[in-house]
């Protein structure tokens, strides 16, 4: 294997999609635990990599905010190029993270054969659609000579103060414990992974039932929509807690509930 002091993991699509390539992340960090990894993500998603022991820094690159357009791109390039990576892993495969990555000048650089920009890599991998999301993100690596030499999923690291906000809010909130506890994630940035409102306050009243509280997760975007399925469940019980917490704090509750219901994969 080449001697990779520095690497950077480049993945600056939605949140699940940041957290299914974890594992990755944390197999790297096994077979080169001296080296530096670094991860570039959006701010929405960077959020979930804080506290992550594989993780020396986390870069946070808001293409679609302050650093929109060519001139976001020019320094995005500049940063990196100025932290002189022996090693980048990309498997977004959209041509911006291919002129990022070479633009800044990585001598190995490893992309999926489905990058619209693989002509710019040192090394392509096939894409297999037949792996797990996970696994094909691992399968990266096999340039390297690494393969995951058993099950790895994704582990995310919520703080001290993050477990203190949940206790604090499930305590005004009135909630002795969360063992009974289904938590709900209605909203996804995909209109099309939307179970109907409808059918999560029916599922909802459904929980309460069987004698399982609800609590409703999801970003300050989400609040409307848990609102509506709060009041449509007619159910006083059921807490909104939309927006009032970040992503491992919303992971901290999860961890502590029964159950999760959701549409997408970064609940999950």
């Amino acid at each position: 294997m080449p001697d990779c002091k520095k690497i950077l993991v480049f993945h600056t699509a939605f949140l699940g999609d940041v957290i299914l390539n974890l594992p990755m992340v944390q197999i790297l960090k096994r077979r080169y635990p001296d080296a530096e990894i670094d991860v570039a993500a959006i701010p929405n998603a960077a959020q979930v990599l804080q506290n992550h022991p594989a993780i020396h820094s986390v870069i946070e690159y808001d293409k679609r905010g302050s650093d929109r357009g060519v001139k976001g791109i020019f320094k995005i390039t500049s940063l990196l190029r100025r932290r002189k990576y022996d090693l980048a892993l990309v498997s977004h495969r959209s041509l911006r993270s291919a002129l990022i990555v070479a633009g800044a000048g990585i001598p190995q650089r490893i992309c999926f054969s489905k990058s619209a920009g693989r002509w710019l890599f040192t090394d392509v991998v096939p894409y297999n659609r037949d792996l797990h999301e996970i696994e094909r993100n691992i399968s990266l690596l096999s340039p390297l000579g690494i393969r995951a030499e058993k099950r790895e999923l994704p582990s995310v690291y919520p703080s001290s103060g993050d477990c203190a906000t949940v206790d604090r809010i499930l305590q005004e909130h009135q909630i002795d414990g969360t063992k009974n506890s289904v938590a709900v994630a209605p909203g996804s940035v995909w209109a099309t992974k939307r179970w109907p409102a409808d059918s999560y306050a029916d599922l909802v009243r459904r929980l309460l039932d069987h004698g399982l509280q609800a609590l409703l997760i999801g970003s300050a975007g989400d609040r409307e929509l848990c609102a509506y399925i709060q009041q449509r469940s007619e159910a006083g019980s059921v807490q909104n807690f939309a927006g009032e917490l970040i992503v491992l704090q919303s992971a901290e509750l999860i961890r502590r509930c029964s159950v999760l219901v959701s549409n997408d994969s970064a609940p999950a």
